[in-house]
Parts: C-alpha cells; sequence; structure tokens
C-alpha cells in the first residue's frame, strides 16, 4: 500500500517527501507516536499531518483479517470524517 511505513523508516526526509494528510498509527499506536515524537524532537520537521495534528490509532487490517473488514474499514471511515 503507498504511504505505508515501518516505525524504523519514520525520518523527516520521508514524510516531507509524502508530506501526509493524515498519519494512521496500526498496530502499537504507542510505540508509533514515541518513534515520530523521538524523530520530531531530534530533527525538527513538520509534515502536514502533524501540523495539522491528523494522527490517528486506527486498527491494522491485512487479507489474514479480511473477516473483520468490514468492520476495519468502517473504522477508518468514522475516523477520517472531516465531520468528526
Amino acid at each position: 500500500m503507498q504511504g505505508v511505513i515501518d516505525f524504523d523508516e519514520i525520518s523527516s526526509q520521508t514524510l516531507t517527501n509524502l508530506n501526509p494528510d493524515f498519519i494512521a498509527l496500526c498496530g502499537d499506536a504507542s510505540g508509533g507516536m514515541l518513534a515520530l515524537n523521538q524523530r520530531i524532537h531530534r530533527e525538527g520537521f513538520y509534515c502536514q499531518a502533524i501540523r495539522n495534528m491528523n494522527i490517528f490509532s486506527l486498527p491494522y487490517y491485512c487479507d489474514a483479517m479480511k473477516c473483520q473488514q468490514p468492520w476495519i474499514m468502517q473504522k477508518w471511515v468514522e475516523c477520517l470524517d472531516p465531520k468528526n
């Protein structure tokens, strides 16, 4: 999936190049926030998602979770809906 990056790959260069509208932390959201926070403080960068505080903890999805796809996708839609 385009734009998916591992915690170890989070860098100012990666986020500057991608300039995401939002950041979805799937799985270990605490670990993701810690990694992101460390990079921000160490490298002092901001992308659109960080400036707008569009960082979300969302359920992970893969083919093995096909039976939960409707629920997972609904949670993504609810979270990313600008009306919410």
